[in-house]
């Protein structure tokens, strides 16, 4: 939930359907923080943010095995006003409404009074809406106050996500070993091996602390064997660091890729295949490292630096002061051009101050189509510029959230940008990025 608390000193994130949410600092105090929200001077308000189901959880979710949970804490003045959170949900961003909730009646607390509303959510829920509602029953202002709202979804099985890659030889895209990313889920997952000789390399990466596999060989030989005769040859642990761990799935295994009618199975909690031109882990290994199979070389320019004392996951992050340009390079390649084609640029950020315009990851010269970048402003907040113009744009300040998931996406002929799995804004206008061959920057 961007701005749950109102900690931004305003209703960023949030759009009124009835009065105008409003933010309060006093009489009472806040729970925590310095601000929350009430009801405004209106008879009734009603205010709504939506937030995306995540890709790695669409298969928890038509399955039925996920759980929405609204947790807030609730105050009235002199337990007057009412006041309540609501969801709802949605097959699309948002399409048709699949289901619906309201919190149980509350005689308005006079204390601040933790609340929580937990919901199985719908099969084919893509979109997730979540509303502050509140009445009023005396005076000129509404006095239901809500802090500290939060969404979380649990599963059945796993909360966050793990990433998989594992090595296979891919003869359009690759004449050597090279690396594809299975996101993986809560689903069963089947990797299959060739039959020649060559050792299966497979690397976990979770992004919720390290992977708990206390007897690996158990944790992976629990597949079937295939038409082969041949025994599937238990996995052997080759290199942990942090929460990264390598596995070999060697002698009778070889290059394959999911999905291969070949014998030897590995059976992993997982389900998702996709193909990434470029996924740069800041974990340390081998000083930082292209995981996709293309494996560009990566160099830090000025101060820029991995830091180990923050990260979203893993061993470490990139650390970039702002002080002098600091920056990583990324030779120029054609998989930077985003024509006018589907594409998707993702990174966790943690921004602790801002003072200038500052790229998440951008190519291009400034007066050039060719030229994209996916940045903050000089507030803070997040924004898409293309083709020599600001494209899309939002009122959140990154500075306030710590780190959190950043996005931006063209997916037939749509572009969004998101945070924190939030949809900020959106454009049906095709730009067409034309091709250069400027390098690719990480920060500047």
């Amino acid at each position: 939930v961007i701005n749950g608390g109102a900690e931004l000193g305003n209703t960023s994130g949030w759009i009124n359907e009835l009065g105008s949410l409003a933010v309060r600092t006093t009489n009472p105090l806040p729970f925590s923080g310095s601000f929350y929200f009430f009801g405004g001077a209106n008879s009734q308000t009603r205010a709504r943010q939506d937030i995306v189901v995540p890709a790695n959880l669409i298969t928890e979710t038509d399955a039925g095995l996920l759980t929405a949970n609204v947790r807030w804490h609730q105050n009235s003045f002199q337990g007057q006003d009412d006041a309540e959170m609501e969801i709802e949900f949605y097959d699309g961003l948002p399409g048709s409404i699949i289901g619906t909730k309201t919190a149980a009646g509350l005689t308005s607390p006079t204390v601040w009074t933790q609340r929580t509303l937990s919901v199985v959510v719908p099969p084919l829920t893509r979109t997730i809406r979540i509303f502050y509602h509140a009445d009023r029953d005396f005076g000129t202002n509404l006095d239901g106050y809500i802090d500290d709202i939060t969404l979380d979804l649990t599963g059945s099985t796993t909360v966050g996500w793990i990433s998989l890659w594992q090595n296979v030889q891919i003869t359009d895209e690759c004449t050597t070993s090279c690396y594809r990313k299975i996101a993986v889920a809560s689903e069963p997952l089947t990797v299959t091996v060739g039959s020649d000789s060559s050792e299966q390399h497979i690397t976990i990466v979770s992004t919720f602390g390290e992977v708990d596999l206390a007897n690996p060989i158990n944790a992976f030989n629990n597949g079937t064997n295939g038409s082969s005769s041949t025994s599937v040859v238990a996995p052997t642990v080759t290199t942990t660091q942090g929460s990264t761990m390598l596995y070999v799935l060697g002698g009778t295994g070889g290059f394959g890729e999911p999905g291969d009618l070949e014998p030897n199975h590995w059976n992993f909690p997982a389900a998702v295949t996709e193909r990434a031109e470029s996924v740069v882990s800041m974990d340390g290994l081998q000083s930082t490292a292209d995981f996709s199979s293309n494996g560009y070389a990566l160099t830090f320019i000025n101060s820029a630096q991995l830091d180990t004392a923050s990260k979203q996951s893993g061993s470490a992050s990139l650390q970039l002061t702002g002080a002098s340009n600091d920056r990583v390079f990324v030779p120029g390649s054609t998989d930077w051009d985003l024509g006018t084609g589907d594409f998707t640029l993702e990174a966790h950020v943690n921004i602790d101050s801002h003072a200038n315009f500052a790229s998440i990851l951008g190519r291009g010269a400034a007066a050039n189509d060719s030229r994209w970048n996916f940045a903050v402003d000089t507030n803070g907040n997040l924004e898409w510029h293309a083709t020599q113009a600001l494209r899309l744009g939002s009122s959140i300040d990154l500075a306030t959230m710590g780190w959190t998931h950043v996005a931006v996406s063209r997916n037939s002929g749509v572009t969004r940008l998101f945070a924190g799995g939030v949809l900020l804004s959106s454009t049906g206008t095709v730009m067409n990025i034309t091709s250069t061959t400027s390098e690719l920057l990480i920060g500047k």
